[in-house]
């Protein structure tokens, strides 16, 4: 009977698990599961203050046609202050927002986006067109651009609040308000060129860090049901997929006043905007132009295309960055928008109005993440060893524990020749190191019920030579690419004479079609499959050489949220060494939180922190800290990687 029971349990979970929803507009929403609320911080203090409303979302439910999406707008990253004198204080709204599944294209006159929100991040936190609701002399003819005129109230998410008309007095006297985005929701400090000094001495993120290597994070959904995605995509070159930086259609126009509309309309006298000497070119809307072919995107800011959610393509807008970093014009949704749209999710002003005006009036089903904690799974527990010495064993004994009577079993997916693992024990030996900094990835598994599980731990091994001239390798490569998209590695070694240069080449045994040239390794076709590569660093006009070996896995192009694909693939930890404060980022936004430990040379833990899922950043007090070197580990769903960290006096 209990064998019954048990085959009974297996089918009615795979039942569940094949009718679990798979569309981005369902699935792709950071529902808070763990209870995270919003922290602000007030003028003049840098340290954030707990807020009770909860972050994120709340509640997904579903139809045949529509997603909807209960959420307070207040994200888990950290907010405010408001510099320019905003006396409004982010509250949460209880939004209930509709999107459409099956978005149809408007073939008729197309919708205006307006003002107050007209679409919403994956993290319930609405996104505002461009326009800040005024216009030059109160004509509704010059409309002033928000991201030029308000630049001063953004805080270092680049967000702030909205009073809400007839709303109470918030917490200290503050009047009620909406937060929101209107530009790409990423801190103003990743830019090259600063725009804004506010993150200086209230650090905060936003939702994701723009990474010019991977297709851009799927960030939100228009209320006409589109996607709209992370500043960079994909897009054909000589027949192959590589990532680009999405550029908008729109440019600044040539003029030296303002006495004419880019249509060509010729203004009276009275219609005349300021002079560009009063408002820099770019601070109204009409400043720009439209025109076609010049970028990537329509006039409505999207494009009809291929992306790792929608791998048979869908229109989808994108938040505009330049070159910089910084956001350009029309920021994320163009004048107008696609498809049809939901109007629903628009408020009726007035006073006792909702936050929307959406009503479930169809059957729906609660969305609830596949996320059942009894499966089976392998934990690595054990904190790597970074250093050696050439020439001298090394060793490492790798512990894992599993939830499950299940034996683990080890096994090493990236390391240098020679290395090896004890299958059993997890004992990593390597009698004769070579000298140079070596990507080493470890893997803990388990079998149960026929299916694998699975851990991963990645760290840097430095080995120092007995030689007094040496290369040490000073970059990790990327271990995981994708069929189709074109894989790159920038290398990075330094002789221990900075005089000498350091060449690299790649060693016999590399996939066909990889280069490496200028000390970028390339690959512009990656084909699926698993790929050993050594680099052989070489000091110019001497014999002394270095090596960095990994393994190269590239895995079919999915319908995976490019999260799940490598949410620890790009992680930074600043400022290294550390005397205060030490920030842990990455770059994707964060489905699922990560724990982040500071671990001593004696194995102890003695910080704590967590990267909140919505996040992209944690900070750790380390003032009390004895100086001395420290590892970083930072783990997700399994997978850890290890940094090293000096705290200095």
């Amino acid at each position: 009977m209990r064998y019954v029971a048990t085959l009974f349990t297996l089918l009615l979970t795979c039942i569940t698990m094949h009718a679990q929803p798979t569309h981005p507009a369902i699935t792709s929403w950071m529902l808070n599961t763990t209870g995270i609320t919003g922290r602000h911080y007030v003028r003049g203090n840098p340290t954030p203050i707990v807020d009770t409303a909860k972050a994120n979302c709340q509640l997904v439910q579903y139809s045949d046609n529509n997603a909807y999406v209960r959420c307070n707008g207040i994200p888990a990253y950290v907010i405010g202050p408001y510099l320019d004198g905003n006396p409004s204080t982010a509250v949460g709204r209880n939004y209930l927002f509709r999107i459409p599944l099956k978005p149809q294209v408007n073939s008729g006159v197309k919708t205006v986006v307006g003002l107050g929100h007209v679409a919403v991040l994956i993290n319930g936190v609405p996104i505002y067109n461009y326009a800040d609701a005024r216009s030059y002399n109160n004509a509704n003819i010059w409309h002033q651009n928000a991201i030029v005129f308000e630049r001063a109230g953004f805080d270092c998410a680049k967000g702030h609040p909205a009073p809400i008309q007839t709303g109470p007095p918030g917490p200290g006297g503050g009047t009620q308000g909406q937060y929101h985005h209107h530009q790409d929701p990423s801190a103003f400090n990743i830019a090259k060129v600063k725009m804004s000094d506010v993150c200086d001495m209230y650090l905060a993120d936003g939702l994701y860090v723009p990474d010019s290597t991977k297709h851009g994070p799927l960030i939100g959904f228009s209320f006409d049901g589109y996607p709209i995605y992370g500043a960079y995509g994909w897009v054909e070159v000589g027949g192959q997929r590589v990532v680009k930086r999405i550029t908008p259609g729109y440019r600044l126009r040539s003029i030296t006043d303002r006495t004419t509309l880019a249509d060509g309309t010729k203004l009276t006298a009275a219609q005349y905007g300021p002079s560009i000497a009063q408002a820099a070119l770019g601070s109204y809307a009409e400043d720009y132009e439209f025109v076609e072919g010049l970028g990537d995107l329509d006039v409505h800011n999207g494009r009809f295309c291929v992306t790792p959610e929608y791998p048979d393509g869908t229109y989808a807008y994108f938040a505009t960055i330049d070159a910089d970093g910084n956001s350009v014009y029309p920021y994320v949704i163009g004048p107008t928008y696609y498809g049809v749209v939901a109007t629903d999710n628009f408020a009726v002003p007035g006073p006792g109005s909702t936050s929307t005006n959406v009503k479930i009036t169809e059957q729906v089903t609660t969305y609830v993440p596949n996320t059942n904690t009894t499966d089976p799974s392998v934990t690595i527990t054990s904190t790597a060893v970074l250093n050696g010495k050439a020439d001298s064993p090394y060793t490492y004994t790798v512990t894992a524990e599993a939830n499950v009577k299940e034996t683990v079993s080890f096994a090493l997916l990236a390391a240098p020749q020679g290395m090896t693992i004890d299958a059993t024990t997890g004992v990593i030996t390597w009698q004769k190191p070579v000298a140079g900094t070596h990507t080493v990835t470890v893997q803990a598994s388990i079998v149960s019920a026929g299916k694998q599980y699975k851990a991963t731990q990645t760290f840097s091994l430095v080995i120092e030579s007995n030689d007094p001239l040496t290369i040490t390798f000073r970059s990790d490569p990327a271990l995981i690419g994708y069929e189709g998209s074109a894989y790159s590695y920038r290398v990075r070694a330094r002789a221990s004479d900075t005089t000498k240069r350091v060449t690299f080449r790649l060693a016999d045994g590399a996939p066909s079609g990889m280069t490496l040239a200028m000390g970028t390794i390339s690959w512009p076709s990656p084909v699926k499959g698993q790929y050993p590569i050594t680099i052989v660093a070489t000091i110019q006009g001497d014999t002394v050489t270095a090596q960095q070996s990994y393994t190269l896995e590239i895995k079919a192009d999915t319908t995976t949220s490019v999260d799940e694909r490598s949410a620890l693939s790009t992680v930074t930890i600043f400022p290294n060494p550390a005397a205060d404060i030490l920030v842990v980022q990455v770059t994707t936004p964060m489905t699922e939180s990560a724990s982040v430990e500071l671990v001593d040379a004696a194995g102890r833990v003695v910080r704590r922190a967590t990267i909140n899922q919505g996040s992209t950043m944690c900070f750790i007090d380390v003032q009390s800290m004895y100086a001395g070197a420290y590892i970083a580990r930072i783990t997700r769903k399994g997978d850890s990687v290890h940094l090293p960290v000096v705290i200095s006096e």
